[in-house]
């Protein structure tokens, strides 16, 4: 069995571009799915390859205008059925109103 290596989020900082500060208050509002190890100042986080994903749609689609509570849901729809990932996937986000994120190149 192999041993999974754990990601801190200086190692997402540096893989996605994204800065610290925008990953931290993701995680903190709970946009993120990413558990604290250890206790007060100098914890750290451990990312899972699907939170990474998750926060490189986020940030791809706060660019492009949309609120971040929205982008959160967008990407949690689309990571939570990466089974079912096509290279372009379309959200339902309000009445009428349907989103289609390219995922191709999203994902550590």
């Amino acid at each position: 069995m192999t041993k999974r290596v754990k990601i801190t989020t200086d190692d997402v900082v540096e893989m996605t571009g994204i800065t610290y500060r925008r990953l931290d208050s993701w995680a903190r509002l709970g946009y993120l799915r990413v558990p604290v190890i250890g206790r007060g100042k100098g914890s750290s986080r451990d990312w899972t390859d699907t939170e990474i994903t998750a926060a490189m749609l986020i940030d791809k689609m706060t660019k492009a205008g949309i609120q971040p509570i929205k982008a959160c849901r967008v990407a949690r729809v689309i990571v939570d059925n990466q089974d079912e990932l096509k290279p372009k996937r379309s959200v339902r986000i309000g009445t009428g109103v349907w989103l289609v994120v390219d995922t191709e190149g999203v994902g550590p």
